[in-house]
């Protein structure tokens, strides 16, 4: 005889704050730097701004670091480039 069994729902929170606009490189090198900072500083939690929204994080000692380039060269139009800087972990809750 078959028997199912039901598991209560996982119930996902997400809260995702984005922010886009358009910087010099000086300014996008700042952002980074600020950043860096943040994660140099392993004494506290991470503050990063976005927009006018500061963000607090809890990064763990470990951290999954993915780089991606996109390069596209179109027919008609201008060429375009994209990094794509993904760091992901799973909160550190000390």
């Amino acid at each position: 005889m078959a028997r199912c069994t039901t598991f209560p729902p996982v119930v996902l929170m997400a809260d995702t704050t984005q922010f886009e606009d358009d910087l010099s490189r000086g300014e996008v090198a700042r952002y980074l730097r600020d950043i860096a900072a943040e994660f140099d500083d392993e004494s506290s939690p991470m503050r990063v701004t976005v927009g006018n929204k500061e963000v607090t994080l809890q990064p763990s000692p470990t951290i999954d670091c993915e780089t991606e380039v996109t390069e596209r060269s179109r027919m008609i139009g201008k060429d375009s480039q994209t990094i794509t800087l993904t760091l992901s972990w799973a909160p550190d809750e000390d």
